[in-house]
């Protein structure tokens, strides 16, 4: 599996209940997205932004963006990336999934104002939507690469003048 996902020949994919070597296959997927090895070279396969994921309907995806905000409901949690929470592109975390990200030190609650890349299959019945079955799914970007997800740069520090 690992060569395969390292020549850019496979995605990785995994199930709640199977999530065993995940993370090593995740950074060898990364390199191999990094230097575009196998289908990471078709463009079509590149990661897409929150607010072009319904272009993607019906297929998998790997999305970008900053978490705009949550709700909580019995349901779970629902993560959205639009203006507000009835537009745009969301994850659906079901409770028992909340659990199992929490364990794996991922709190769906504290995601907002943050860069995340995610990936699975874009349902576009409704609007564009990733039902997250297990904790990898979700990848929180480094600030450097916040700004490519959207994120806007702080204007720099002036420093002051002579007296």
């Amino acid at each position: 599996q690992s060569e395969m996902v390292r020549h850019g020949l496979a995605r990785v994919a995994g199930t709640a209940d199977n999530r065993i070597g995940l993370p090593e296959l995740l950074a060898v997927e990364r390199q191999a997205r990094r230097y575009h090895r196998g289908l990471w070279a078709d463009a079509s396969e590149t990661p897409i932004a929150a607010a072009d994921a319904a272009h993607r309907a019906g297929s998998f995806a790997l999305v970008t963006g900053i978490v705009a905000g949550f709700v909580k409901s019995s349901d779970g949690v629902v993560l959205y990336f639009g203006a507000d929470q009835h537009h745009g592109f969301v994850l659906t975390i079901a409770t028992d999934v909340v659990k199992l990200c929490r364990a794996a030190g991922l709190d769906p609650a504290s995601l907002q104002g943050k860069a995340l890349l995610t990936r699975g299959y874009v349902d576009g019945t409704r609007r564009p939507t990733i039902a997250i079955t297990f904790p990898e799914q979700i990848e929180l970007l480094r600030a450097a690469r916040q700004k490519k997800a959207g994120q806007k740069k702080a204007a720099p520090k002036s420093l002051p003048g002579p007296p």
